[in-house]
């Protein structure tokens, strides 16, 4: 059974839900919410910590909200849950009062792409929050607090995807947030800020120009991406010094502190023209620049430089690399275990041996240098694509989770509770459908990296591949894969077609033809469908729905707007 549930509770609810027209409201009323887990952490956008205090840290979350910390991350509590707004991208606390904190909205960056609501603030470390406006900005990755002053605030606002109205480029306000001003307006969005910590007059802002993937209309600039200002952002002027290449898409930026902004560190992620990617490095303030590296492995998110050494950087990528020659080489400095894609750094300035990091797989803590770190086993927050079922009782409950693949957790546990031992990992990757034998829960079907069928035994633990695609299958990024309501024997899987299984995976035959054809009354477009982000993927079908009462009934949509109906089995 597929659901589209982040939670589940119980099959009752289920089945009141299915039948709400004959079901009296009463009889479900008194049923909640709970969550059955697992505890394992999912995708950290935004984090930090409070300055001479070694036990606080918050963190952002893309569908999570705001959580915060007071033991040095042994318990994780969500404080943001009343605000009703999930997609967190920026998170910061004022270094001279720490019980301010301001929280951007928006994911910017993940999967889910979900828009916020504004800026919100706190005067009570985290209690209870406010609105402080900028509503139509969407997506907010970057807030600056002034170190001296936790009124002064700048904000960099990415604005609306694909080019429609909103509140986007860098806004300031010197009253906490009661009113702001947009003191930069470059016609696009901004996507990171950066000052010099001890000399916050002179801050950087990083411009992405032309659209996130491609995903905004208008005509696209490349010039300039990386504006300054000398007076705490009251003012801007485009930087674009010699050595800076042009056709710049994405970008961000490092600023040293201690330098009076004249040490400078650039990341690239995509240049136009098909030129490398690297981390380019300014000694004069932007004025001149050098490529310092081309060799940045797999980052390509977000750098750091340390608040104490200005040669000390930091790149996030499918590892933590660090440099400690002004970004001339990198090194791996942390990777597995603890989860891929390292999305955030916070660094105390006070304590060098003191860092929070921010991945998908959750936030990590270290308090002696990188030598030791806190588990990620520890928040109930994974970001799930789908939610699925099986008939054992009590029923079992499945997942694919984003970077963190497959969880199967029972909904009641033996002892009361459930724990730890009552979820484990079901051989899939981050994403796709599971399929559970109905007649049988010993065999789990999931799916792999470039759509292949993996079939999971839960007594041994051991996965076989049952099927592996074709050069002519296309697939969407989550091909329907089910069982037959009818026939507990079938097994069905989409590419363009439907193909079917009544052995389990030994052998499989095609039910009709392409069904992302347009048909004779049909008024579908053509080729392939937009998807998240932007990405052009080729039609396939999205949805397949065989009906619970009449075996030879399947219903398939299409992710270029296809909706068919089989009454045969799908022979026609």
């Amino acid at each position: 059974m597929r659901l589209r549930l982040p939670v589940l509770g119980s099959c009752l609810l289920l089945a009141a839900l299915a039948s709400a027209q004959q079901v009296a409201p009463a009889l479900y009323a008194g049923m909640r919410w709970r969550s059955i887990g697992p505890y394992r952490s999912g995708n950290v956008y935004a984090v930090t910590g409070v300055p001479g205090e070694p036990e606080v840290y918050y963190l952002g979350m893309p569908e999570g909200g705001v959580w915060k910390t007071s033991d040095g991350g042994t318990v994780w509590k969500p404080i943001f849950d009343q605000e009703a707004v999930p997609s967190v991208g920026s998170v910061a606390v004022a270094p001279s009062a720490p019980d301010i904190v301001y929280v951007g909205t928006g994911d910017p960056a993940g999967w889910s792409f979900t828009p916020g609501q504004g800026v919100y603030k706190s005067t009570d470390a985290g209690r209870t929050w406010q609105a402080m406006g900028l509503r139509t900005s969407a997506y907010i990755p970057a807030l600056l607090v002034d170190p001296r002053h936790p009124q002064r605030v700048l904000v960099g606002a990415e604005g609306p995807r694909g080019g429609g109205p909103g509140e986007r480029g860098v806004y300031r306000s010197t009253d906490g947030g009661r009113r702001w001003k947009q003191v930069l307006d470059p016609g696009a969005g901004v996507t990171d800020l950066a000052w010099d910590a001890t000399d916050p007059k002179v801050v950087y802002a990083a411009v992405q120009r032309g659209g996130f993937f491609g995903a905004r209309r208008g005509p696209v600039q490349a010039e300039p991406v990386l504006y300054k200002s000398t007076n705490e952002g009251a003012t801007w002027a485009p930087v674009g010094g010699e050595g800076l290449p042009v056709g710049i898409r994405t970008a961000r930026i490092a600023v040293a502190s201690g330098t009076h902004g004249k040490r400078v560190y650039m990341l690239l992620g995509g240049l136009a023209g098909g030129r490398a990617a690297g981390v380019y490095r300014s000694d004069d303030g932007g004025a001149t620049w050098k490529l310092a590296t081309t060799e940045i492995g797999s980052a390509g998110g977000r750098i750091y430089v340390a608040p104490w050494d200005k040669n000390l950087v930091f790149l996030m990528g499918t590892s933590l690399y660090r440099s400690t020659d002004g970004a001339r080489t990198f090194t791996p400095f942390k990777g597995s275990p603890g989860g891929d894609d390292y999305r955030a750094l916070w660094l105390d300035p006070r304590n060098p041996q003191r860092m929070i990091l921010g991945v998908d797989q959750g936030p990590t803590i270290t308090v002696d240098g990188g030598h030791t770190w806190t588990p990620w086993f520890n928040l109930p927050n994974g970001q799930f694509y789908d939610v699925f079922t099986d008939n054992q009782f009590p029923y079992w409950v499945y997942g694919a989770q984003q970077d963190s693949g497959t969880a199967g957790i029972v909904s009641f546990g033996d002892y009361g509770d459930i724990r730890s031992r009552d979820w484990y990992p079901v051989g899939g990757f981050e994403a796709g459908y599971i399929a559970v034998d109905p007649l049988n829960p010993r065999w789990i079907y999931t799916q792999g990296w470039y759509h292949v069928l993996r079939r999971y035994d839960r007594v041994t633990g051991q996965v076989a591949v049952v099927y592996t695609p074709t050069p002519q299958d296309r697939f969407t990024s989550m091909p329907p894969t089910l069982f037959s309501p009818e026939n507990p024997h079938r097994l069905y899987l989409c590419a363009q077609y439907v193909m079917a299984t009544d052995n389990g995976g030994y052998t499989w035959r095609h039910l009709g033809g392409d069904l992302t054809q347009r048909p004779p009354l049909g008024r579908a477009r053509p080729g392939g469908s937009r998807a998240r982000g932007g990405f052009v993927r080729p039609a396939a079908i999205s949805a397949l729905a065989p009906s619970p009462v009449e075996a030879q009934v399947l219903w398939a949509g299409t992710s270029n707007g296809v909706i068919q109906v089989s009454r045969d089995g799908g022979a026609s």
